[in-house]
């Protein structure tokens, strides 16, 4: 697989056709407010998006997605100061798109993903999962929406959300949305919050194992299924570091 890695001051990447390629897009890095992806069709593409620690207050990514394109997401969102950010998926006939996001925060962190997806031609499928940890008094805003133009017949798309919240303080809102304009499609949504409650820290203690040890494990089992759907060495290498330090 060939690498594009997104330099500082890439304003606009575009993928020819039928190329195959893995994309990684280290916001603290290249400090690039504004992307615009332009991806053609019958491609592979495996694109990581990073943002951790010091990085851009606000940040945009604009993705265009040509027709019968694989097209795999990842966002890693860890420990990062990053306040807002945008991403709007324009995807068009016989795509297929994953995507999975995670993020951790901690102390008084705080972050805004909106996370928007439009299907503008038939035939397409798409599978949206974010899953989040909260700490201290973090705090998330996360939007995941999927808009269904009219033409875009015999779409099928999910979206799963899951949040943990492992502070007494910490605060989060998964919000998914539909907006659906075609008749013969099949769309879903799910967001489910858990807490770390005293219960589950009883059984824990029980065990020999601190609150803190239980937040590791936790953190650690997230990111392990985040790393390990990723499949690819340079990016686990950096998100397992990241983690590592974090932790």
């Amino acid at each position: 697989m060939a690498e594009i890695i997104v330099q500082a001051k890439t304003e606009q990447l575009t993928i020819s056709n039928g190329e195959t390629v893995f994309i990684f897009d280290n916001l603290a890095e290249n400090k690039v407010a504004k992307l615009k992806l332009d991806i053609g069709q019958d491609c592979r593409v495996k694109y990581l998006f990073l943002s951790a620690g010091e990085s851009l207050v606000e940040a945009e990514r604009d993705i265009t997605i040509g027709p019968r394109t694989v097209f795999e997401s990842y966002q890693a969102y860890l420990g990062t100061t990053n306040r807002l950010m945008n991403f709007h998926n324009h995807i068009n006939e016989q795509v297929n798109i994953n995507q999975r996001a995670i993020f951790f925060l901690k102390d008084k962190q705080s972050l805004r993903v909106n996370d928007i997806h439009t299907f503008l031609q038939p035939k397409s499928s798409g599978t949206f999962r974010a899953e989040g940890l909260l700490d201290d008094a973090a705090q998330i805003e996360y939007y995941s929406q999927v808009n269904i133009k009219p033409e875009a017949q015999l779409t099928d798309c999910r979206i799963d959300l899951k949040l943990n919240l492992l502070g007494k303080e910490a605060r989060g809102l998964m919000q998914p949305s539909l907006f659906i304009a075609a008749n013969q499609v099949q769309a879903g949504h799910g967001a489910s919050t858990f807490n770390l409650d005293q219960d589950q820290l009883f059984y824990f203690n029980a065990r020999g194992v601190t609150e803190i040890q239980a937040k590791m494990l936790a953190v650690k089992a997230a990111s392990d299924r985040f790393i390990k759907a990723i499949d690819h060495k340079l990016g686990q290498k950096t998100i397992r570091d990241i983690i590592d330090n974090i932790l």
